[in-house]
């Protein structure tokens, strides 16, 4: 298997094609299920409990361990909180990523180096509800191409999910977004390089989802459902 491996796809179709292999929620801890019946709506838990599901099939596919028997641990360098932090299985040489929202997840198992971040980009986005990210988000050449672009809302956000995957690969962080400039990768997606790491860009569902995954070695998109 390639060292750097992404799967996606569909919340609820993922879910139904990891349970028809035996994993389902019952492999979840105690602390990932008081998470997911916190939330409100039920489709920001399925998500989130996809989104761990689907890392802990990645550590499966990767390492051969059994998924179900897989267990995650996050804990928080500057805090020690356990309900956020950089996700690891104790004991076990991975490195992990996942992503999630509005019915769409990613999750990666790597033996390198790895983020992973999907963006679902169909709802209508203003002029002014841009501009407001813009400073924050975006380094001057980027918001050249964003404006040029034919979608705006959509070249937003196909820089916003390079960054957060750069950030969980610690690049940088969400206060130093705008001074991370990727304006020479432009706006196409597929696989790129930059800087000495792996770029890879795709769409899904009908270009409604962007997804995107930095790694130290080559990502490869594998997706389920």
């Amino acid at each position: 298997m390639p060292a750097a491996v992404v799967f996606a796809g569909a919340s609820a179709p993922v879910l139904a094609v990891l349970a028809a292999g035996g994993l389902t929620e019952a492999a979840l801890t105690d602390g990932e299920r008081d998470r997911a019946d916190a939330f409100h709506f039920a489709t920001d838990r399925t998500d989130f409990v996809a989104a761990h599901l689907l890392v802990r099939y990645g550590v499966g596919r990767h390492t051969g361990l059994p998924a179900t028997e897989v267990m995650i641990q996050q804990r928080c360098d500057e805090c020690g909180e356990t309900t956020h932090g950089r996700p690891t299985v104790p004991g076990v040489p991975v490195r992990l990523s996942w992503a999630h929202g509005r019915g769409y997840v990613a999750a990666a198992a790597a033996a390198v180096p790895i983020g992973v971040d999907v963006e679902r980009q169909d709802r209508p986005d203003g002029a002014a509800d841009l501009a407001g990210l813009y400073a924050s988000a975006l380094a001057p050449r980027e918001v050249d191409l964003v404006r040029a672009a034919p979608d705006p809302g959509a070249a937003f956000r196909r820089f916003w999910v390079r960054k957060e995957a750069a950030v969980k690969l610690g690049l940088a962080t969400l206060d130093t977004l705008c001074d991370l400039d990727l304006s020479a990768l432009g706006l196409a997606t597929g696989a790129a390089r930059w800087d000495g790491l792996h770029l890879l860009d795709w769409t899904d569902l009908g270009d409604t989802v962007a997804g995107a995954a930095v790694s130290t070695d080559p990502p490869v998109l594998t997706r389920l459902g």
